[in-house]
């Protein structure tokens, strides 16, 4: 989308200034103790624009997972001594089939959202500091490929905007249209509107049978009490089924 270039080792810390923010980029190994994880949330609870695939608690086990070699780096900015942004990204020699070298987010098969981590009202001072970052280590990369962006927001008006004011161009080169339930009709109304009565007849026969086996009850929570036990119970009982013979429970595979 935007021409920026890397070439830095990714052991290597580099820093780039654009006003009062610093943008600071290294291997993902050297941002991963304690502090660095409570930085992370705390910038968690600032963000214009979430994504939980990027937040410590899942990125730190994702890169574990699958970049074994370390070949991500993280952009972290700064101002002020406190984060306001972080991003994974990796270089890569090729943009589908063809051998482009260019500079992208980093996403893995288990990442739905590409969006940066940026702190509500931030977000034009981080582009500014990642391109200021990018254009100072040029090299064999011909631009930055953002995907999984979302299109709405005070995140992507900030990268359209900062793009006319420094004159680089930014194009749209893939688009995707996520599924969002969005209706008037409450539960059960939806219900009749959604599935016919023969499916309808068929779910209230399952229910049936399972409440055979024992009470079954419905409860709603907004809080974080017994998450973590609930979780593992989930794990267990849906490895025990037919995901877990298939080897496609969640649980199946770190």
């Amino acid at each position: 989308m935007n021409e920026l270039f890397f070439t830095k080792p990714v052991g290597t810390p580099a820093l780039a200034h654009s006003g009062d923010a610093r943008m600071i980029v290294s291997g993902w190994r050297g941002w991963s103790d304690e502090s660095a994880l409570l930085r992370g949330e705390e910038l968690a609870r600032r963000l214009s624009t979430p994504n939980p695939f990027y937040e410590s608690w899942f990125l730190r086990p994702a890169l574990a997972q699958f970049d074994p070699k370390g070949q991500v780096m993280l952009a972290r900015m700064e101002r002020a001594g406190r984060l306001d942004a972080l991003v994974p990204l990796i270089r890569t020699m090729h943009y589908g089939r063809r051998p482009i070298p260019h500079l992208a987010t980093w996403l893995h098969a288990n990442c739905f959202l590409g969006a940066p981590l940026v702190s509500a009202g931030a977000e034009p001072a981080f582009w500014r500091a990642l391109f200021a970052w990018a254009d100072r280590h040029a090299g064999a990369a011909l631009f930055l490929h953002l995907a999984a962006m979302p299109l709405e927001g005070a995140l992507a008006d900030a990268l359209l905007s900062v793009g006319l004011e420094q004159g680089r161009r930014v194009a749209l080169v893939h688009r995707e249209e996520r599924a969002m339930l969005a209706s008037s009709l409450d539960a059960d109304a939806y219900l009749v509107q959604a599935l016919n009565g023969k499916k309808r007849k068929e779910l209230r026969r399952q229910h049936t049978r399972l409440a055979e086996q024992g009470v079954l009850t419905v409860v709603r929570r907004d809080d974080e009490a017994g998450l973590a036990s609930w979780i593992e119970r989930f794990l267990a009982l849906e490895a025990q089924g037919w995901k877990g013979r298939a080897g496609s429970a969640l649980a199946s595979a770190p």
